[in-house]
């Protein structure tokens, strides 16, 4: 269990001490303001980070696609075709719409992506 915190003892009823430890208003709207800023830039990373990795899956399947076939049997080669056509149909099946930016259509994709990347290993 992680520690927490140590808690600032209550405060007291005088009100100069009261006024002395609150920060005004406007020095804590700039301490959010920079909170937000750096919340932005982790989340660019953390979206730029989360494309690459697709980015990369995809790129994966493509090579694996580009490959020359293996000279196996023809159970290979229909265990193969299934592969494929279950792929295909995976891919269209997906609603994605990327102009309203959901959370949801990215974790399809991602999915669909590790779906079809244990489908074709071994290949």
């Amino acid at each position: 269990m992680a520690k927490s915190k140590p808690r600032r003892p209550a405060p007291t009823d005088n009100e100069a001490d009261a006024a002395q430890r609150s920060p005004d208003e406007a020095h804590l709207r700039r301490l959010l303001a920079i909170e937000l800023d750096e919340l932005r830039a982790e989340l660019r990373e953390a979206i730029e980070a989360f494309r690459l990795r697709l980015e990369g899956q995809i790129a994966q399947v493509q090579e694996t696609l580009a490959a020359p076939d293996p000279p196996e049997g023809e159970a290979d080669r229909g265990v193969r075709l299934a592969v494929l056509t279950s792929a295909i149909a995976m891919l269209r099946d997906l609603q994605v719409k990327p102009e309203k930016g959901r959370r949801r259509d990215l974790k399809q994709i991602e999915q669909a992506l590790d779906a079809i990347r244990d489908q074709m290993i071994g290949w």
